[in-house]
């Protein structure tokens, strides 16, 4: 009796002991395979195309991976994000995202604080060049904590029935008045020509009560610009404003704009950095020691400011002459549709695709690249998205790394969907694919030659091509406020003209001081 109690107790013990231990197991398995947890925030809404599109990729790997997670986060704003990690950064808040999407002026202020993740170890399966890398981190150069994810030019959009109306009613008076004028020299003008000739007279209609223009052609101003309508290359400023001038000066009235920028800040920039050899060494923008931009030595020093006041002169001539408009925020797309020639990013192409029903309107090339056409080499402005990562704990740095080293694999080769036709891509391929920005790879180089899709991204692989130099802003998390200055007195110059009151060059300087 004693010995069945014993063993009946002894298998109770058994049992208690193997259950009792059943919970620690599963718990054990639990923390074992729970995932790290990871925060991507971007300043986009969630029913916003690139929030969409981004999701995509997180979604995908979330499906993939069995040890991280990622959480895509939208924020409202690229200043409420800025704003958002550098008071963080400043708080000490654990909180913080991993990874954002933003302006490289965020990486070196994160990186200034030691807080921002460098990628450098991630990115040996990329196909993004160290030199090309190190561009993109030229204040920090052993690191790489700022990632270009999509990237952008500046393009130049010609307005095709706009100009070939101009170029036959300039043709029809130089064969009146005996000037010989071969148009057809210039490829853009026999395209512009031929295109306006072949719309449908009820489009020809609607596009002349839309322009309401009316020319005053001038045998002196025609002779005395033979060579530029027989032999026009876009490629420079110089023959852009002047082209741009000669249309002014030959009508007498028009609903039209001849010239416009929608970022006049990268129009100056451009050209300031031509001014300067394409050499950030002589560049008008300065650093100190500090690696941030020495605003004082900018708007004080008598060599800048010789500098800055051949803008100001060059645009208050422009905007008194009524060659050139610019953006001040509120501008639709459909008012393309009255402008000859139009300085933007690529990225409108896609846009007006959308929201237009007349793409085919619309010449697209790349941005002129010198300021001077006797120049050989000039420069391309690059913009875009970019990748920065925050430093939280190690486990979650080296998720991040692991995410990064996926994202930007050159072999890591998917089949995705974009406009119902299929590619095969890497996630960083996909993003830029879809959303209109331009990857340097040979995948993706490959895919957009023999695409008849966004012509505006063959324009830049030909400038990657070519012997011109890369110009990327060089930005701390100082220069968005300059950028705000130079805009705000860049626009007041505009209204005071168009109000016949235009301020002065000391006026010019102290409003960017004001809206710094």
């Amino acid at each position: 009796m004693v010995e069945h109690k014993f063993k009946l107790k002894k298998a109770a013990l058994a049992a208690l002991f193997m259950f009792g231990f059943i919970p620690f197991v599963f718990t054990s398995c639990e923390i074992f395979n729970k995932k790290v947890l990871l925060k991507f925030q971007i300043p986009y809404a969630v029913n916003s195309s690139t929030f969409k599109r981004v999701s995509t990729v997180i979604d995908k790997f979330n499906r993939e991976n069995k040890k991280t997670k990622i959480e895509l986060i939208p924020a409202q704003s690229r200043r409420e994000l800025y704003n958002h990690i550098t008071l963080g950064i400043e708080a000490k808040n654990k909180d913080l995202p991993n990874l954002v999407i933003h302006y490289p002026s965020l990486a070196y202020y994160a990186a200034s604080q030691n807080k921002a993740l460098d990628f450098s170890s991630a990115l040996t399966l990329s196909s993004l060049s160290s030199d090309f890398l190190k561009q993109y981190n030229r204040f920090n150069s052993d690191k790489i904590t700022n990632l270009p994810l999509a990237i952008s030019s500046e393009a130049l959009v010609i307005n095709k029935p706009l100009l070939g109306y101009f170029l036959l009613e300039l043709e029809k008076y130089a064969t009146k008045n005996g000037i010989s004028l071969n148009l057809e020299r210039v490829p853009i003008f026999k395209l512009a020509k031929d295109y306006f000739t072949n719309l449908k007279t009820s489009t020809k209609v609607e596009d002349l009560e839309l322009w309401k223009l009316k020319f005053n052609f001038n045998k002196t101003l025609i002779l005395d610009n033979k060579n530029l309508f027989e032999d026009l290359d876009l490629n420079s400023y110089e023959n852009l404003f002047r082209f741009t001038s000669v249309i002014h000066a030959s009508t007498e009235k028009g609903n039209v704009d001849y010239l416009y920028s929608q970022s006049v800040v990268n129009t100056t920039y451009s050209i300031m950095f031509n001014d300067a050899n394409q050499d950030y060494n002589h560049y008008f923008l300065k650093y100190n020691s500090s690696q941030t931009l020495d605003i004082r030595n900018i708007l004080e020093n008598p060599d800048r400011q010789n500098e800055l006041k051949k803008i100001y002169f060059l645009y208050k001539t422009m905007f008194e002459d009524k060659e050139l408009n610019i953006a001040f925020g509120n501008e639709n797309t459909s008012e393309i549709n009255s402008k000859f020639f139009s300085l933007v990013s690529n990225r409108i192409y896609d846009t007006i695709k959308r929201r237009l029903p007349n793409l085919d309107d619309f010449l697209f090339l790349n941005a002129p690249i010198k300021n001077a056409n006797s120049k050989e080499n000039g420069s391309y402005f690059l913009q875009g998205l970019n990748l920065i990562g925050i430093k939280k704990s190690t486990k979650e740095n080296q998720a991040l790394l692991d995410f990064v080293k996926w994202m930007y694999n050159k072999d890591n080769f998917s089949k995705y969907t974009i406009n119902n036709k299929q590619y095969f891509l890497t996630p960083v391929e996909y993003l830029n694919l879809s959303l209109g920005y331009y990857y340097p790879s040979d995948n993706f180089d490959s895919i957009i030659e023999n695409s008849q899709e966004n012509v505006t991204l063959k324009n830049i692989k030909n400038l990657f091509d070519s012997q011109n130099v890369k110009f990327l802003e060089p930005v701390d998390f100082e220069s968005e406020r300059f950028r705000r200055g130079l805009l705000l007195s860049i626009q007041t110059l505009k209204r005071g003209i168009d109000l016949g009151n235009p301020i002065d060059f000391e006026t010019f300087i102290n409003t960017i001081k004001r809206g710094i």
